[in-house]
């Protein structure tokens, strides 16, 4: 029976940034978490005003159940949306000094992508100021990644026979200048 590969199975000496691409709209889903919170939270304080006045012993009770309401409450809401989230940031990357590799949460072995098959690099602004990288290879794959660190941007540039629409000097990256 083979070896389980873990993320830990990796040699230490990778130059590049590993970073994390979001597939869904995780601030969107952090918002509707704030606003659950709030809702579970404000049901507490309306449950604490409506609590007897007089009666110490059952306001003792009360309080407690009220506490732990919203402690289970607010455990429910956030296990809901941790699981709700968790499968979004599904992927991590891993830049070396002649290839990239990729793995999901769910895969057993990484995908590599070898730079000597690099195509194309591009940088691609969207209209809310986004901005993704996408890699084209030979072999008619592509990936598109986000926040490379400014070294690995200068490697694949300097890579021959990369087109790109970037640029890189004085470790700033500015649009390539059309001829």
């Amino acid at each position: 029976m083979g070896k389980v590969k873990g993320l830990l199975d990796y040699p230490l000496d990778y130059s590049g940034l590993m970073t994390f691409v979001i597939d869904a709209p995780l601030g969107f889903l952090a918002m509707l978490w704030y606003l659950a919170i709030f809702i579970v939270i404000s049901k507490a304080f309306d449950a604490a005003n409506k609590m007897p006045r007089r009666d110490k012993a059952a306001r003792a009770i009360k309080k407690n159940q009220m506490l732990r309401d919203l402690f289970r409450r607010s455990l429910g809401v956030t296990l809901f949306f941790l699981i709700l989230c968790f499968p979004f940031v599904h992927r991590y990357e891993i830049f070396r000094d002649h290839e990239l590799r990729v793995r999901g949460a769910f895969d057993w072995d990484d995908t590599v992508y070898p730079f000597s098959t690099l195509r194309t690099f591009r940088r691609t602004v969207t209209g809310k100021g986004l901005i993704f990288w996408d890699l084209d290879f030979s072999d008619g794959r592509s990936l598109t990644t986000t926040a490379p660190s400014i070294a690995l941007i200068e490697k694949i540039v300097s890579l021959p026979g990369v087109e790109t629409n970037v640029a890189v000097s004085d470790h700033h990256i500015h649009p390539k200048a059309k001829p």
